[in-house]
């Protein structure tokens, strides 16, 4: 199952590759999500061609019905690597207790004239017999109640200081 989102930033499109990559941006996105209690960021590499860097998630568990069970906790991890030459990022989300899930996310930024358009291509992927296909559903409609707080969020920081 895709998610897909696309609209225009006006903001240049470095102040928007430079806000996708930073720890206050993902954070702040993070800790949004109301299964999460507590998030922290993890630089993992620098190099010249690419950025990898991780967002350590605590999250509540979830019911099989998508209720929030704030008794149990469990660490989550997204890894997410940006490439300048090709203004593309993209993550996957692992949680260590739902090894049939698989969420990953592809974002394109462009430049169009004074302003950034941005493509992002979410997939979620359920290999759960029988149920898979509802839990995917489930998912889905958690992330697509975020993405207008995502637009907000980067146009937040992507605007000049």
């Amino acid at each position: 199952m895709k998610i897909e989102q696309s609209y225009l930033l006006n903001a240049p499109i470095k102040l928007v590759g430079a806000a996708v990559c930073s720890e206050a941006f993902n954070i702040e996105l993070d800790e949004l999500r109301k299964d999460v209690f507590s998030s922290r960021f993890q630089m993992l590499d620098k190099k010249t061609k690419e950025l990898s860097f991780e967002i350590y998630s605590t999250e509540y568990f979830r019911t099989k019905m998508g209720k929030i069970d704030k008794s149990r906790q469990k660490e989550c991890r997204t890894v997410y690597t940006w490439t300048p030459a090709t203004n593309t990022l993209h993550w996957i989300y692992r949680d260590p207790t739902m090894k049939q899930i698989h969420l990953s996310c592809d974002v394109q930024l462009q430049t169009v004239g004074k302003q950034t358009k941005i493509d992002r291509t979410i997939t979620v992927e359920v290999k759960i017999p029988i149920i898979g296909r509802q839990i995917a559903k489930m998912i889905a409609n958690s992330i697509e109640e975020g993405l207008d707080d995502y637009q907000r969020l980067l146009t937040q920081h992507s605007s000049a200081k």
